[in-house]
């Protein structure tokens, strides 16, 4: 009996410096979200390798979409000719193929551990917000001049849109915490949380966020009507998120400079004019992928290609502009791996929200979210995003899986 409480201990502690380790590498270091990818993955075969008490049966309900939607870029990388470029999207895919070891590992936590572990998060997310924000009122002028320019406040790794999704993220995580606390200092300590966090998302104004933001909220208020059957509440808060933008564009300035500059790309795209704004530049993507998936509608041109095949494209059509890659997760998957790729993609993505393994309010929340990004970003190519994905799937999968 010692002996397994002490197994147990070291592995719970091992599984939380590596979900720590995934957290604060998404926003400051890739390798240590690797490493510490690698050590959850480690507990995690190990766990089924001992058929610790309800592993297996967990690891086979919930391990099919994620090994599907791995197999989507995998099995296109083999059909590439840039075997270089291809390894680099398997790398950044394989934590999928680990994610159902990873979740098996998570039994070893407890419910007392797994809630300091979300405290944890807030707190950090807390901490760099605030640096972030210091930094920017420190150099207000500078940085508002160059949103005007399409730019951004900076933030860690250079990535303002993955790290605004992921404090979008942290929000909910901070209402999932609310309502299941007890305690009234800490619900007011989570109150305060929530309202710097709403508030520090429309500053940095990445628009794709504040877009989550409100659809997230909106969400959870639909499921708190419907489950509580209270109607009154949740309309005053729905009349409340209406004006909140009104008043963000009168009282903050990168809020409104966005709005402003999408109201100018807007007409710039009317006019059929590309320039050098994120908007355009989005759009001129899509068209340049769009070239390369009439080519190869059902297999694709292989993962590992359309980075060769976007070039040729862009060098053909818009030879001053930057190549990029398409800024939708779901059109990248149809340009390299076809329709085939995409549909089992698509099935396997939205079986993690509504399959009956999944069906939790958290995970719709989540996954909604998730799938709001898959629209303006390549959630899941970099490795920055693909961190955060799995942290927050790891910790929206415990909260409804009672497995400690």
């Amino acid at each position: 009996m010692n002996k397994q409480r002490t197994y147990q201990k070291q592995h719970s502690i091992l599984t939380l410096i590596g979900l720590v380790g995934i957290f604060i590498g998404s926003i400051t270091s890739r390798f240590t979200s690797t490493i510490s990818i690698l050590l959850l993955l480690i507990i995690g075969l190990h766990t089924l390798i001992n058929n610790q008490k309800n592993a297996i049966s967990l690891f086979k309900k919930v391990g099919l979409p994620f090994f599907a939607m791995f197999t989507v870029v995998f099995t296109s990388a083999l059909c590439s000719d840039n075997l270089i470029e291809a390894w680099i999207r398997v790398r950044i895919a394989l934590p999928l193929l680990t994610l159902p070891f990873l979740i098996t590992g998570m039994q070893h936590i407890s419910n007392d551990q797994y809630r300091k572990l979300l405290y944890f998060v807030l707190v950090m997310s807390g901490l760099f917000t605030i640096g972030i924000l210091l930094n920017y009122y420190f150099h207000f002028d500078t940085y508002n001049l160059d949103v005007r320019r399409s730019g951004a406040i900076p933030t860690p790794l250079d990535d303002h849109i993955r790290y605004s999704l992921c404090i979008c993220l942290c929000f909910f995580v901070a209402i999932y915490l609310w309502i299941t606390s007890k305690k009234r200092a800490l619900n007011g300590l989570l109150a305060l949380y929530l309202v710097f966090i709403f508030i520090a998302i429309h500053i940095l104004s990445v628009r794709i966020a504040i877009i989550s933001l409100y659809i997230g909220i909106l969400l959870c208020l639909l499921i708190w009507s419907v489950q509580s059957k209270r109607l009154l509440l949740p309309v005053i808060l729905m009349i409340g998120l209406v004006t909140t933008p009104i008043i963000c564009y009168t009282f903050i300035p990168t809020f409104r400079t966005k709005m402003q500059l999408t109201q100018h790309n807007i007409n710039m795209i009317m006019r059929g004019e590309i320039g050098n704004y994120s908007d355009t530049q989005r759009l001129l993507s899509y068209k340049m992928a769009f070239q390369v998936i009439q080519k190869n509608p059902i297999a694709g041109t292989g993962i590992g290609d359309l980075k060769d095949d976007l070039k040729s494209e862009y060098t053909q059509h818009y030879p001053d502009k930057n190549v990029k890659y398409p800024h939708n997760q779901f059109i990248t998957i149809l340009a390299g791996a076809g329709l085939i790729g995409l549909l089992v993609f698509g099935l396997s993505y939205f079986y993690t929200i509504l399959g009956k393994p999944f069906r939790y309010r958290e995970q719709f929340v989540f996954g909604s979210i998730i799938l709001l990004s898959f629209m303006t970003e390549n959630t899941l190519l970099n490795s920055t995003g693909m961190s955060i994905y799995v942290f927050f799937q790891l910790i929206t999968y415990r909260s409804v899986e009672k497995i400690a």
